[in-house]
């Protein structure tokens, strides 16, 4: 309570009392008010407008508001037009006038104390909604970055498993496929963690093992030893025995690969043709349907993050115009995170996670022809 008046401010300080309510202290000016409040923190200040010093109540009670969030309630024998105005600024939550009738001194208080309860619930879900908003944007921003890497790791890896599969490549090259392939492999275990983090809208906390993955990420691979070939992550049937470099005849089939990054369409393009398999390539889906109205295509391995429009609608307008063609999705985003909407392009022949390794995409490949 800020009350300069002795005698007034003992006087309700024993009605407030009565009410059960706890008075922190009675102060007589300005300054005294903002150093106790910044000390204690009370839940409401009665404040007398008339205060000596170099504060009135006004403006005593617009730094309290400002600096302290804490509501007040004007207590003046003042009530004409100019008073009244002048602390319609600070938004008061009540102005009692001298001298105090304890029911309306009770309604009032009461009043004010709900009001403050209210707001302050209602700041604490806008913070929540603020939260929640930039957790969704960090994670639109984290799944974004993991597609684009996945692309680069898509090409590196089908690359680098060429290299090691050709008979005449020298030993320090297969040596160099195989820290590549390694590398590879665990930067896409990175980039999983990272979307894994970036989801966790809630603010949870998550138990990582830190000491665990950076020596995992760290620990170069014995190069002597073959490396290990990664389950395949494309959904028809079973992983395949390491057939990279085998000359094995292969059916004929004409593939369509659409994908806006070049480097991924030239690695999946040199895999393919090695394979004995025709192969087109789109860089964009406008250009992939002027290709499914005038060849022959049998197969269809499309990107589902691109412009003009998205895989899945890709799929859709390639099903109208040819719905013999077999379609498989490729994407860097992780499938419970995927982009757009699955049912505009139906149920895909098949599903290839980039990173993936090239005896995945053989073996889909050849078991979809």
């Amino acid at each position: 309570m800020v009350e300069d008046e002795g005698v007034v401010g003992l006087e309700l300080q024993v009605r407030l009392q009565g009410l059960g309510h706890e008075v922190l202290a009675v102060v007589g000016n300005g300054e005294a008010a903002i150093a106790l409040v910044s000390q204690q923190r009370p839940d409401l200040v009665l404040m007398d407008i008339k205060l000596p010093g170099a504060l009135d109540g006004a403006q005593t009670a617009a730094v309290i508001r400002e600096r302290f969030g804490v509501p007040t309630i004007f207590l003046s024998a003042y009530s004409d037009d100019a008073t009244i105005e002048r602390v319609q600024g600070v938004e008061p939550f009540g102005y009692l006038l001298k001298p105090y009738d304890e029911r309306l001194l009770h309604v009032t208080i009461q009043s004010a104390l709900y009001r403050s309860l209210a707001e302050q619930e209602r700041a604490t879900a806008d913070d929540e909604k603020r939260r929640a908003e930039k957790a969704e944007a960090i994670a639109r921003l984290a799944a974004g970055v993991v597609h684009d890497i996945n692309n680069l790791l898509s090409a590196i890896r089908v690359n680098a498993y060429m290299i090691q599969s050709q008979p005449e490549a020298i030993e320090m090259a297969k040596e160099a496929a195989a820290d590549i392939v390694t590398a590879v492999e665990r930067g896409a275990m990175l980039m999983t963690e990272l979307v894994r983090l970036a989801r966790d809208r809630r603010h949870t906390p998550l138990q990582i093992e830190i000491d665990h993955l950076i020596e995992s990420t760290a620990r170069r691979p014995d190069r002597n030893a073959k490396p290990a070939e990664p389950s395949p992550v494309g959904s028809v049937g079973a992983n395949t025995a390491n057939t990279a470099g085998t000359a094995e005849s292969t059916p004929a089939g004409t593939v369509l690969i659409v994908d806006d990054d070049p480097v991924v369409r030239r690695a999946l393009t040199k895999s393919l043709r090695r394979w004995g398999y025709k192969v087109l390539d789109a860089k964009d889906p406008s250009t992939a349907l002027a290709m499914v109205a005038n060849e022959a295509i049998q197969l269809m391995l499309t990107d589902l993050l691109m412009p003009e429009m998205n895989g899945y609608e890709l799929a859709g307008r390639v099903a109208e115009l040819r719905p013999d063609i077999r379609i498989v999705y490729m994407s860097g985003y992780a499938p419970e995170s995927l982009p757009g909407s699955p049912s505009t392009g139906g149920q895909p022949d098949g599903f290839l996670q980039k990173p993936f390794g090239i005896d995945e995409l053989r073996h889909i490949v050849k078991e979809l022809l």
